[in-house]
């Protein structure tokens, strides 16, 4: 399932929701950490943006195992501003 569908079914409160990679990402051998950065637009007028460290192994093709890294207090909805 697309990240996005998962979201959406798991968020159904959400207007949108939107993911950036902060590069850069690492890599050794098949250890791989990525800095990922959501964004979360309420249906009440409110935004979530949290960071999240991923810590992943690969075996060659495919990703073996995963560890998500976050501080939970960044869940805390703050008012969206327009531009």
């Amino acid at each position: 399932m697309e990240w996005t569908a998962y979201f959406f079914l798991h968020f159904p409160l959400a207007d949108k929701v939107t993911s950036k990679c902060i590069r850069p990402y690492f890599v050794n051998d098949n250890l791989v950490v990525i800095n990922w950065q959501f964004t979360f637009e309420w249906k009440n007028n409110t935004i979530t943006t949290i960071n999240e460290m991923v810590l992943q192994t690969w075996q060659g093709e495919k990703i073996e195992s995963e560890h998500f890294y976050f501080d939970p207090n960044q869940f805390k909805p703050q008012p969206r501003t327009n531009p």
